[in-house]
């Protein structure tokens, strides 16, 4: 009966290594990507150069939709969109 219960004891062993190796495989996973994610969060987008003639379109965009010097609200997102560039640049302009 001894050898028996040594036995079993041995197959909950092997068993827990394989859970505890699973475990450790998943969680390298989670650090991969974790560190997928922060290599590409640095990673900067190459800066668009505007021509002067691209600007002043948006100017005038921008001129169309104000009313009384003022822009409605979210006119900027509907020119970067249009215009494809960054929501960023048409404030500046």
């Amino acid at each position: 009966m001894a050898l028996e219960e040594v036995e079993a004891t041995n197959d909950i062993d092997e068993s827990y290594e394989d859970n505890l190796q699973e475990e450790v495989e998943g969680n390298n996973d989670i650090v991969y990507v974790a560190e997928n994610f922060e290599a590409k969060s640095r990673e900067r987008k190459k800066l668009r150069v505007l021509s002067n003639e691209e600007r002043m379109s948006i100017y005038h965009e921008l001129l169309q939709k104000s009313v009384d010097g003022q822009l409605r609200k979210g006119a900027t997102n509907e020119v970067a969109s249009s215009n494809s560039v960054p929501i960023r640049t048409v404030q500046r302009i």
